[in-house]
């Protein structure tokens, strides 16, 4: 886990999006964050599947409901979710690739967005 947050924490500083600690993103008043999520899960035969997905979630207010004016999170963008299955031998290479796949996606929407 934490060799694949490193990973995608420098992939995003290359291209100059910021990452912020969770305490940075908690102070700040209008937080969003970018959101990969890698899920495995072993076979019996030895396989392993794997999901991965990359979404932004911002903060949104009602704007219909002035009296409620609290802020909460809503995905405003996503990868599709690619699936498969892998070899254990193969997997540490082969998911960081899927991963950095999903990344790359995620920085070109986010760069053309700016």
């Amino acid at each position: 886990q934490d060799s694949v947050q490193l990973a995608v924490e420098l992939e995003l500083r290359r291209y100059n999006i910021k990452v912020l600690s969770k305490q940075q993103w908690l102070d700040s008043p209008w937080g969003q964050y970018a959101l990969v999520e890698l899920d495995v899960m072993e076979l019996e035969n030895g396989l392993l599947v794997y999901v991965v997905s990359c979404s932004l979630k911002q903060s949104a207010t009602l704007n219909r409901d002035p009296t409620c004016p609290i802020p909460f999170l809503v995905r405003t963008w996503a990868s599709a979710d690619t699936f498969g299955a892998v070899g254990r031998n193969r997997a540490p290479d082969y998911l960081m690739k899927q991963v950095e796949l999903k990344v790359g996606e995620f920085i070109n929407a986010y760069l053309k967005a700016q």
